[in-house]
């Protein structure tokens, strides 16, 4: 495998990435993507979308609608047992306490913050269709929902204890070990309900 230098502005190839022209960068890297590597993919789906519906009507659907016609509904329930059961450890066994209070938790939770914890895991809020057993990562490949364990202090600051942080293109969960439950619930809690929107916590 050697490199390939392929021009994303025709005719100005070389042009360095820098602070200023950054989100042009990524723009149009994207583009790219889009419309190659991934171009088979959604052909695939542009056709089979004009096979049940007509061309036009797709313009009256909103973003949301649409993806609610692709992925489907949100079912009601996440099934905590399916979830454990198709779950993989790394640093921890499934019968580490920190195991059994993270658990405890998320069988407790409500329905909502059962997805907030999902969606900071995984990037998604919905299980797929046939349970755990077929959760996917970034690529495509069957990718199983992980949690791994982590350093429980922060480098920059020795006293305080980590937040939960997830690396959701591999569905993986990073716990450090809590000495009590209190303490696991609390931090949980701070890293589904502030980290779930975005960027995970240091």
């Amino acid at each position: 495998g050697g490199r390939e230098t392929i021009e994303l502005i025709e005719g100005e190839g070389g042009v360095s990435v820098r602070e200023q022209n950054k989100e042009d960068y990524v723009q149009l890297l994207t583009r790219y993507r889009l419309r190659t590597e991934f171009q088979s993919g959604l052909s695939g789906l542009r056709a089979g979308l004009r096979e049940m519906l007509e061309a036009n009507w797709l313009k009256i659907f909103t973003p949301s609608e649409l993806d609610l016609l692709v992925a489907g509904g949100v079912c009601d329930t996440i099934d905590v047992s399916d979830w454990r059961t198709h779950t993989n450890y790394v640093g921890y066994t499934r019968d580490d306490p920190q195991i059994e209070w993270f658990w405890g938790l998320v069988s407790r939770l409500a329905t909502e913050e059962r997805r907030l914890l999902l969606r900071f895991a995984t990037g998604s809020t919905k299980v797929p269709v046939g349970g755990f057993k077929n959760l996917q990562g970034f690529n495509g490949g069957s990718q199983r929902f992980t949690i791994i364990k982590c350093t429980l202090h922060t480098p920059h600051n020795p006293q305080a204890e980590s937040l939960p942080t997830a690396h959701t293109c591999f569905n993986q969960l990073e716990l450090p070990p809590y000495k009590d439950r209190q303490i696991l619930e609390e931090k949980v809690f701070a890293a589904i309900r502030y980290g779930s929107q975005g960027f995970g916590f240091l």
